[in-house]
């Protein structure tokens, strides 16, 4: 579990990564900065949930919303289609970290 876990951080590092790199835009407006501003706080929740081995239904309530904003609110720029490609590459990697901790919890 430790490997998946710390897999998962590393994962999250680099979704983080995209997503500070999306609200650093010059040209970007107040409602984008506050959409980007959401999903790195959220990075934060899930960072928070997973190292200090939190109950597993923040998460699920995390994976619920990132997927419902990335599906309806997502951006529909360059910036946006990047963010999202990044959320479909790390979404996953968390649907398996949760569907390990709920097997051992069975």
């Amino acid at each position: 579990m430790d490997e998946l876990k710390h897999n998962l951080l590393l994962n999250l590092a680099d979704y983080t990564a995209i997503i500070d790199l999306a609200l650093e835009g010059k040209d970007l407006d107040m409602d984008d900065r506050l959409w980007y501003l959401g999903h790195l706080a959220m990075c934060g929740r899930v960072f928070k949930s997973v190292y200090l081995d939190e109950p597993i239904e923040p998460l699920e309530q995390i994976l619920y919303i990132e997927n419902a904003s990335f599906t309806i609110g997502a951006r529909n720029d360059e910036r946006g289609a990047i963010s999202r490609d990044a959320w479909r590459v790390f979404s996953p990697m968390l649907e398996s970290y949760i569907a390990a901790i709920k097997r051992m919890h069975v």
